[in-house]
């Protein structure tokens, strides 16, 4: 009789607990993704070689990637959550004709949980912005940003978002770059202060455990590099990280406290699926099993959605009238490039802008090139894509030392013996090996591309002396005494990308000439591009080459 007893208290005990919901082990399942940049529909995979370029990524194939993981994987003791890290706009003919209207109702219709603030998501004001955030059905999150006024936190958006599961509480906290001010146009984003998160972090993450927070998770905009250098210390479970359109196939651990890192790429070509597991016993803390698996949205495996793909279809109908238009063909693969190196794509552009503005040299910025130009037919779409800023050329005139003195600047930035995790990704995403020093896609200053100019450098020289040989197109030296005409986007001659003393030259030249309407006369002049832009921009401790062929 009282062993019956005993068992019966502990059946009423079990029965209980099921009731409250409470569980010692309980698991997240999380599909993020960020970088979006106006991918609502699937294109070419143009990161594939020229004869597997079959069709990836948009919304209708990631729906169907979510309702796939959900069958297999989500049931009533599951939190599923759907995450951005984001800059989903800008980027495509779409989300410009649409002022961004187009991307929030794909994320209403998919059911987002949140998105953090990317840098893009101000392109079109603060008050376009607002509006179109006040009327989704997912918050934006920000915890450091704040109007200079009151010192509050703007209304369009909220520091974080606290999930109840099962008498669980799991906070999801985002964060955006303090490089904010450096990425945006002059004028978009007045009134705001973007400061460090840490010491924000440092303060809010345990005023969120106390309040009950199992679990911790950072939506990051910071980019790798920021998010390595800020974020090593701080108390969280997990980075979800964006803004410097890299894909981890593996998850990378930050500092003492192993905070695990992940990076999903760009463009909507991919997502992350990430399964956590955590102990919810009282006394207790932290992730016990975490399992990451980097996807990437093939349509041949991941069937597009009908109703998702309907929506999609109605906003590219008109779209693509305008935009298939065939304005030449290339014979050759003009890649992006590795950050830190030459960019043939970066190095055509530039090109177009010097000689169509009659400017001496040229700079294009490399976080302005977005697509390769590869080989084959090209059209209007692709011109857009690979150039989706509607920047005008500006001339500035500056003496030779002026010139040398902003190279320098541009090449201050950190370099860093690229990783095997780097080489992998350069092999499989632009068909080139790379053995050497890279830097950061983010940075102080933005990776500047030339024309007419042969620069060659040190990274590994002291900060400011790590040009080795600066002439020209033909191979002279710069003249001391000349004023030369240089070509920049509006976006850099107005101080973007970390170039603010660009903003004190006073001879200027402001010309309506838009620079992706320059790529496009420059390809029909040509009607083939037969040849790949003369190499320009020397790293000395990296080496680029032709993948090995297999046996």
């Amino acid at each position: 009789m009282r062993t019956l007893c005993k068992t019966l208290w502990v059946v009423f005990f079990f029965l209980i607990l099921s009731s409250t919901g409470f569980c010692a082990t309980k698991k997240v399942v999380i599909v993020h993704h960020s970088d979006t940049h106006g991918h609502i529909c699937s294109y070419p995979d143009f990161l594939a070689s020229e004869t597997d370029r079959m069709e990836v990524g948009g919304f209708a194939s990631l729906k169907t990637f979510i309702d796939k993981v959900k069958e297999k994987e989500v049931s009533s003791d599951t939190l599923f959550l759907l995450l951005d890290s984001g800059d989903f706009f800008q980027g495509t003919p779409v989300v410009d004709e649409t002022k961004g209207e187009c991307m929030f109702r794909f994320m209403n219709a998919l059911g987002y949980n949140a998105s953090a603030l990317g840098n893009h998501e101000y392109d079109y004001g603060q008050k376009r912005f607002s509006e179109l955030a006040a009327n989704a059905s997912f918050p934006i999150l920000c915890c450091n940003v704040f109007n200079k006024e009151d010192g509050k936190c703007p209304e369009y958006f909220k520091p974080y978002l606290m999930l109840d599961f099962q008498n669980t509480k799991v906070a999801v906290i985002g964060i955006t770059t303090p490089e904010m001010p450096q990425l945006v146009l002059d004028g978009l984003i007045d009134g705001l202060e973007f400061r460090n998160p840490v010491p924000i972090l440092n303060s809010l993450i345990p005023e969120l455990r106390e309040k009950g927070a199992r679990i911790v998770i950072i939506l990051s905009h910071l980019g790798i590099l920021l998010d390595k250098t800020l974020l090593s210390s701080i108390d969280a479970d997990l980075v979800l990280g964006g803004h410097s359109h890299r894909k981890y196939d593996q998850i990378e651990y930050l500092g003492d406290r192993k905070v695990p890192l992940i990076h999903p790429g760009a463009d909507l070509r991919g997502a992350s699926k990430v399964t956590l597991e955590f102990d919810d016993e009282p006394g207790k803390k932290g992730v016990t099993s975490l399992q990451y698996e980097p996807v990437l949205l093939f349509l041949a495996s991941y069937t597009e959605d009908e109703q998702i793909k309907k929506l999609s279809d109605e906003y590219m109908f008109e779209i693509r009238k305008k935009t298939s238009e065939v304005i030449g063909t290339s014979e050759v693969d003009l890649k992006r490039g590795v950050v830190g190196g030459d960019s043939q794509a970066g190095a055509f552009v530039a090109d177009a802008m010097r000689e169509y503005s009659g400017a001496d040299f040229a700079f294009a910025n490399l976080g302005g090139v977005r697509f390769p130009i590869n080989k084959g037919p090209i059209t209007l779409e692709q011109i857009f894509l690979l150039q989706p800023f509607p920047n005008t050329v500006e001339i500035i005139e500056m003496t030779a030392s002026e010139i040398t003195h902003m190279i320098e600047q541009s090449l201050s930035v950190p370099f860093y013996k690229i990783t095997p995790q780097e080489k992998e990704m350069v092999k499989t995403e632009m068909h080139v090996e790379a053995e050497g020093m890279i830097r950061d896609f983010g940075g102080r200053f933005g990776h500047l591309i030339p024309s007419n100019l042969i620069i060659t450098f040190n990274p590994e020289r002291p900060s400011g002396q790590r040009i080795i040989s600066l002439v020209d197109g033909n191979g002279k030296q710069l003249e001391k005494d000349v004023k030369y005409k240089v070509a920049f986007n509006s976006f850099i001659s107005s101080g973007g990308d970390g170039y603010a003393f660009l903003k004190d030259f006073k001879n200027r030249k402001y010309t309506d000439l838009i620079i992706r309407d320059l790529i496009v006369k420059k390809i029909r002049d040509l009607k083939v591009i037969k040849d790949l832009p003369k190499p320009r921009l020397i790293n000395q401790k990296l080496i680029i080459q032709e993948p090995k062929p297999t046996e």
